[in-house]
């Protein structure tokens, strides 16, 4: 089908896709993590896919970070992270893992969707600007890629040329 690229996370399962069982992939853990899933993904597909996994900034630092290990050690290929408003020093701690980054810039206006996501709430009548936004992140991240998360082809989509330049 041509799929080269896969961002390898467990989700949370629905009744429609179920989360798999450690036994369908040949496990005996507990549950099925990313760090499964990419040891499956390299055993059955080798030089198949280029694996990454997600990053979340705002889940406990020192947590996060030992997950990520295990991910790296897994066989991921680069990062993805969770939406990053304008900076956020805990990212530049993946640098150790000497992987392509990406950072998730959110491009809707909505930022209270984000709330489950940070662990916090946003009130839904905040302020945000997602192309400052987008432009503080090409700043502050130079060596990353960017994701663009919900962006509006109508509106934004014309104009991302000039950001660019």
């Amino acid at each position: 089908m041509g799929v080269k690229y896969l961002l390898v996370i467990t989700g949370d399962g629905s009744e429609r896709l179920p989360k798999l069982s450690p036994e369908s992939i040949g496990e005996t853990v507990q549950s099925v993590t990313s760090v499964e899933l990419l040891k499956y993904i390299r055993k059955n597909y080798p030089g198949v896919f280029r694996c990454g996994v997600a990053f979340n900034p705002y889940e406990p630092q020192d947590h996060e970070l030992e997950k990520m290990k295990r991910k790296v050690d897994a066989g991921a290929e680069f990062i993805c992270t969770q939406p990053v408003i304008a900076r956020d020093e805990r990212v530049y701690a993946l640098k150790q893992f000497k992987l392509p980054v990406i950072i998730d810039a959110w491009m809707s206006k909505k930022l209270h969707l984000l709330s489950e996501c940070v662990g916090y709430t946003i009130p839904e009548d905040t302020p945000y600007d997602p192309i400052a936004n987008l432009k503080l992140l090409r700043q502050n991240y130079p060596d990353c890629g960017l994701y663009l998360a919900l962006v509006g082809y109508k509106t934004q989509f014309p104009i991302l040329k000039d950001i660019w330049q």
